[in-house]
């Protein structure tokens, strides 16, 4: 009798603690679903539970914001008849008898639609839900909305296409004008003369053209000042202009007289262009020039005869000599015209043509005269120097010259004939 009773002791014993053990269980396993079931509800992302036939039978509020539908009004339903687009129907129902066959998927990128209609871009990974005999009773899904992060993406490779055809449109702009400059600086080189100097006057290079005229090799210039080829034409006035222009930034523009490596004298029509600082200080100087040597000596040849003309004119005093650029305007006006005439020089020289000096009707006659000889129309100044101009003859022609109190007329013979340079162009 005793042993029944201890018998019964031990089984009540383990009953009661098999109980416990099993209520404790019962507790961590009810815990630990009501954690995860707090999780699932509250999760950002759309968590979504099926029975094996398609019919929703799980719904958290993360799936009520992306998709804007509240649980009662989805549950029982079938999630192809509001959440996913018409064209993808197929497709979505081939992908959920993948995962009732036991098939997991994880990340499927592809569409879902909001409430309204409103196109969504989502990631879905799809898992069986197996009950506790390890039988497929349904399907959970997890949808995240990318709609932005797709949208941000395809904005920055926008941007970076956009980038990269402005870097390519800005390379090519970059290579055409390379090759501009390329093609500029090889004009630079084959007709002008160039040269580079520091701040200081101090020459940095120059080109082949420069060292010809100049008679200097490049070797023996780079690191010399420029004084090395300066003459005593200008003055220090006329230097120092060219650098209070420089130095503010601007370019000097002038005619310069150097002198070669034989000493002798060679004109440049010269521009510097200053290269200044971000501070605004001269950091370099680019000089172009052009040789004008025979041009500078036929000005300055020409200018000594004029001297030389001017003053035998004035000699002359008891011979009128009269003188006319191409346009008619007097350019000499000797002694013995301003005592003939009663005009001074002053008064006449640059400022006006000898019409001044006759009768208009005369001058009229004379255009009718000349018009009818040569067959066109000839007036204004050309009615006294067609014919030396134009066919060469030394015309002795007779009008009235009429004096500065215009009440005195005097009755000239005068001869006209053009002057001419070497090259037989009247001037």
């Amino acid at each position: 009798m005793f042993s029944y009773g201890l018998i019964f002791s031990l089984l009540l014993g383990a009953f009661i603690g098999y109980y416990t053990y099993t209520a404790n269980k019962r507790k961590i396993t009810l815990a630990d679903n009501e954690r995860r079931a707090n999780i699932v509800e509250h999760s950002l992302d759309a968590i979504i539970s099926y029975d094996c036939d398609g019919m929703i039978t799980g719904w958290n509020q993360g799936a009520e914001t992306i998709f804007g539908y509240t649980q009662a009004e989805v549950l029982g339903l079938k999630k192809q008849a509001f959440i996913t687009p018409d064209d993808c129907i197929d497709t979505e129902q081939t992908l959920f008898d993948k995962v009732l066959d036991g098939e997991s998927l994880l990340n499927y990128i592809g569409f879902h639609k909001r409430k309204g209609d409103v196109l969504l871009s989502t990631t879905m990974t799809s898992l069986a839900i197996y009950n506790e005999y390890g039988v497929i009773v349904g399907v959970s899904q997890t949808i995240r909305d990318i709609t932005a992060k797709q949208n941000a993406e395809k904005q920055i490779l926008s941007l970076n296409a956009n980038l990269e055809r402005k870097v390519s449109e800005r390379t090519q702009a970059l290579a055409k004008a390379l090759s501009e400059n390329k093609t500029l600086l090889e004009n630079i080189n084959q007709q002008l003369l160039y040269s580079e100097t520091d701040k200081d006057g101090v020459i940095l290079s120059v080109n082949d053209y420069f060292c010809i005229a100049s008679g200097y090799s490049r070797e023996h210039m780079i690191g010399q000042k420029h004084s090395i080829i300066k003459s005593d034409q200008h003055d220090d006035a006329f230097w120092r202009q060219m650098w209070l222009t420089i130095t503010a930034g601007k370019t000097w523009h002038n005619e310069v007289c150097n002198l070669d490596k034989q000493g002798q004298p060679i004109w440049f029509d010269t521009v510097i262009a200053p290269i200044m600082s971000s501070e605004g200080e001269l950091e370099r100087c680019i000089a172009l020039r052009i040789d004008i040597t025979e041009r500078k000596q036929a000005q300055i040849e020409n200018n000594k005869l004029t001297s030389l003309l001017t003053n035998v004119l004035d000699a002359a005093s008891e011979i009128a000599i009269i003188s006319t650029d191409n346009n008619g305007i007097i350019t000499i006006f000797n002694r013995g015209a301003e005592l003939l005439l009663g005009y001074s020089a002053a008064e006449i020289v640059g400022k006006v043509s000898p019409a001044i000096l006759h009768l208009p009707a005369e001058i009229r006659a004379r255009a009718k005269e000349l018009s009818e000889e040569f067959g066109e129309e000839i007036g204004s100044f050309d009615v006294f120097v067609y014919k030396a101009r134009n066919v060469g003859q030394k015309p002795a022609i007779g009008l009235i010259f009429v004096r500065i109190s215009r009440s005195v007329r005097c009755l000239f013979q005068f001869r006209l004939c053009a002057m001419t340079m070497a090259s037989s162009s009247v001037i």
